[in-house]
């Protein structure tokens, strides 16, 4: 007994060793959003995405500048031939003639820009429906992780009540074993009686510690899910026994809808993309260079020659059968992301009603839950009287001792329920964009 009740001290009421404590979920989510890596990372995706734009519109233009500096050595210059009688030799025959300056160096500076890139335009659209895409995308996994916590909390809470609720148990029945015992001592009923309630006895107490174990294992997992360290101590201090909440509304949530939407566009711009990559594309060109020819070893001494243009140059690609099964495969991902939109369309109002009728059976089961317990406790009591006056057996104390017990955690455990969907329903209305 003493074991059960430090077990359930350690875990909830520790509040001197604990680092962080809730007094409700709302804490939960303040410490989330300031500690979650899941958080963190969905937002440098988003950063990502909305650099991966900037770059698509600075693409449009698509500066090239090309800067080169060339220092050639001819150490063996070209020869060529010439006739003799023109260098003062004998007519008719030819003489050899190196040709060419040893030295030369050259600065050469290319520029190109794009005046008309149809694709590089409609990369920008794609880029801009991407950045929606990954900003839905956050948004779906911050209310998943949220709810998964919230189911996580709302566990914890019940089986620290269902502890609680089996200690109390437990003592009720170490007091009907005592009274078998007593009854046994005078000779009033069998060994059997006896062995039964003691049974009952054990069974209870081994149920309290394999609840607390499996507290344990649920504060384990909800660490996990919350970024919580492992030497770090929570205080779940919440008052769960406050009356639950019977009426609430349920807005439908459009992210999933307007997340096919957005990957939908993305499917459609990028079908577009790979169209228009056989598009000409017209640009702006210019170079200027710079020569300096020397014999003698010299790097930048004597006279530089400046040459340049500028013009346009129109680039038209063809067809290769990487962009033919490209266009194919962006054709298909478009019906694909059309269907999905429209599938999002009809699940995202089933969900909200589904929502909130999974809500009004669980506070219609918690009414019935609670009426039965107390019925149940009744029965169990007057049969506990009973049963010291000698007026009715142990199997049949015993089996109301046992429908109490199940009551109560039903009626804890739908209590319970009713939060944690009041919960949901709200991270529902309020993740909504």
């Amino acid at each position: 007994m003493k074991k059960i009740v430090t077990v359930l001290l350690a875990l909830t009421v520790n509040i001197v060793a604990a680092q962080i404590k809730f007094n409700n979920f709302n804490d939960v989510l303040v410490h989330v959003r300031q500690n979650n890596t899941t958080l963190e990372k969905d937002q440098l995706k988003i950063e990502q995405a909305h650099k991966a734009k900037i770059a698509a519109v600075v693409n449009v233009v698509n500066p090239l500048i090309n800067n080169t500096m060339t220092y050639v050595d001819n150490i063996k210059l070209p020869v060529s031939v010439f006739p003799s009688e023109i260098l003062g030799g004998t007519p008719g025959t030819y003489s050899e003639v190196e040709t060419g300056i040893r030295y030369t160096n050259t600065i050469n500076q290319n520029v190109e820009l794009n005046l008309i890139n149809f694709q590089a335009w409609e990369n920008v659209r794609l880029t801009k429906w991407n950045e929606l895409a990954v900003g839905l995308d956050s948004s779906l996994n911050k209310k998943s992780l949220f709810e998964n916590i919230n189911a996580s909390y709302y566990n914890i809470l019940t089986l620290q009540q269902q502890l609680r609720s089996t200690i109390t148990n437990q003592v009720a029945a170490d007091s009907l074993f005592k009274v078998a015992t007593e009854k046994y001592m005078h000779g009033l009923v069998r060994q059997q009686d006896v062995n039964d309630s003691r049974v009952n006895y054990i069974a209870t107490r081994e149920n309290a510690r394999q609840i607390a174990f499996l507290l344990e294992n649920n504060i384990l997992e909800f660490k996990i899910l919350c970024d919580i360290r492992p030497d770090e101590t929570i205080d779940f201090n919440d008052p769960v026994g406050q009356e639950p909440i019977s009426e609430i509304n349920v807005n439908e949530n459009g992210l999933e809808l307007s997340r096919q939407w957005a990957l939908e566009q993305y499917a459609l711009s990028n079908l577009n993309y790979q169209r228009k990559e056989s598009l000409p594309t017209l640009s702006l060109i210019g170079s200027q260079s710079w020569q300096l020819f020397n014999n003698d070893f010299k790097v930048f001494d004597g006279r530089w020659v400046n040459s340049s243009y500028i013009g346009f140059k129109l680039s038209l690609p063809l067809p290769t059968s990487k962009s033919v099964g490209s266009l194919a495969k962006a054709k298909y991902e478009y019906q694909i992301a059309q269907k999905n939109t429209e599938q999002a369309r009809i699940k995202s109002k089933n969900l909200s009603m589904q929502l909130k009728n999974d809500f009004d059976k669980t506070v219609s089961q918690y009414h019935t839950d609670e009426e039965i317990f107390y019925l149940r406790k009744d029965t169990y009591n007057k049969n506990k009287s009973l049963y010291a006056e000698g007026l009715i057996g142990m199997d049949q104390t015993l089996n109301s001792y046992n429908a109490m017990v199940n009551a109560e955690y039903s009626l804890t455990a739908s209590r319970l329920n009713i939060k944690k969907l009041a919960t949901k329903i709200s991270i529902n209305n309020d993740i909504n964009q």
